[in-house]
């Protein structure tokens, strides 16, 4: 129905209705990728393994040995580190409570690969100005990692990734912690001091990152002025860029770059990715 001509739209089309509106094109049947059948879809990236909650939990689990297991690989790891001493509970300070984290780790067809077990502190209860101070930690920015990307791509320079195994418990406390030890290892009025930082507690990413960037100052390292995160060799031609426990290492293939990944291995934990 056209409108009348005393409104003053005498020269605008009418619109078109619901009535006019093209058909909808037919709905497509997803279709299968070649050579995996329709019964295999059901085992992509689907683990049928309970993980954990608690302590409580796992001990009860079917899996009680893998999970048992992979708690005393932490706890070796933890000591190894050094992380604590066990001293008698302290009278007038506040316990920081901790807690197990139970994961499966499992491949594309569903297979458990790894049963990992972390001991976690439950930062929650830390007091300010007690327990922790500063916990702001840097991450570097998505937009100058795109920028030595590019950098690389320019100059002919193939980028190489470290991942640092326990990143969190290299970094040194600062301040006196206090925290329960692991279930399962507890004993009567004891509790551990801490004396590096654990995964949970509020200042520990920050920690960490300071640890790593300190050890590498005296190789000629330096932060730049323009991510705290992007590290530049005194010479200019290698950059490290920092995200968590994760070192990407952008310059030329040699003796420079070679040297730096040897001097990380001897102080941290690290796994060449290539």
């Amino acid at each position: 129905m056209n409108p009348p001509e005393r409104y003053g739209f005498e020269g605008y089309a009418p619109k078109a209705s619901m009535r006019d509106a093209p058909p909808r094109p037919p709905t497509l049947e997803p279709q299968p990728l070649e050579g995996i059948e329709g019964s295999q879809w059901a085992n992509i990236s689907v683990l049928t393994v309970e993980e954990p909650k608690s302590y409580r939990q796992a001990k009860v689990s079917p899996q009680w040995s893998d999970w048992k297991m992979a708690m005393n690989e932490e706890l070796k790891s933890l000591k190894e580190n050094d992380v604590w001493d066990v001293i008698p509970k302290p009278e007038g300070r506040k316990i920081v409570a901790s807690r197990w984290v139970y994961k499966a780790k499992g491949n594309a067809q569903g297979e458990v690969e790894r049963y990992k077990a972390r001991l976690v502190a439950k930062g929650f209860s830390q007091i300010l100005g007690q327990d922790y101070d500063e916990i702001f930690a840097p991450m570097v920015c998505y937009n100058y990692l795109r920028l030595l990307l590019a950098l690389s791509a320019c100059k002919g320079w193939r980028p190489r990734q470290l991942d640092v195994k326990t990143a969190i418990l290299y970094g040194m406390l600062k301040e006196e912690v206090y925290m329960d030890l692991p279930e399962g290892s507890r004993l009567d009025g004891m509790v551990a001091k801490l004396k590096r930082c654990i995964y949970g507690l509020k200042q520990s990413p920050r920690e960490s990152y300071y640890r790593l960037v300190e050890y590498l100052r005296p190789f000629g390292f330096a932060i730049t002025a323009w991510d705290p995160c992007v590290l530049v060799h005194k010479s200019g031609d290698l950059f490290l860029a920092i995200y968590v426990d994760d070192i990407t290492l952008f310059g030329a293939t040699g003796e420079l770059k070679e040297q730096t990944i040897n001097v990380l291995k001897t102080e941290f934990k690290v796994n060449d990715m290539g």
